[in-house]
């Protein structure tokens, strides 16, 4: 089957490949172990570009309470501020820093 200059280091491992549970029972591990590694990179992707927008979501933030409030002109009975509503879970699993 294999030229004798190529045969693996170890013969277990040729009986163990002619056995079909075990290969499966390793496709199967290994294949998983590869779908935890996508799910993990796509994860961290994520966060990456969940960072990022939140970083240039606060600096809009800053350079919009430097801006003069023209519909504050027309609504002044009503309250300058309304309330948010509270947004930590997406940001604490991502590590983004949170003001309240």
């Amino acid at each position: 089957m294999y030229p004798q200059d190529s045969l693996p280091l170890c013969p277990d491992i040729l009986v163990l490949a002619t056995q079909p549970s075990v290969t499966h029972e390793f496709y199967q591990f290994t294949q998983h172990q590869q779908d935890q590694l996508q799910e993990q990179l796509a994860f961290q992707m994520h966060c990456q570009w969940y960072r990022e927008a939140a970083a240039s979501v606060q600096q809009d933030l800053v350079r919009m309470q430097h801006d003069i409030n023209i519909l504050g002109w027309f609504y002044r009975n009503r309250p300058s501020r309304r309330s948010r509503p509270q947004v930590t879970d997406n940001l604490s699993r991502c590590g983004v820093p949170h003001r309240v």
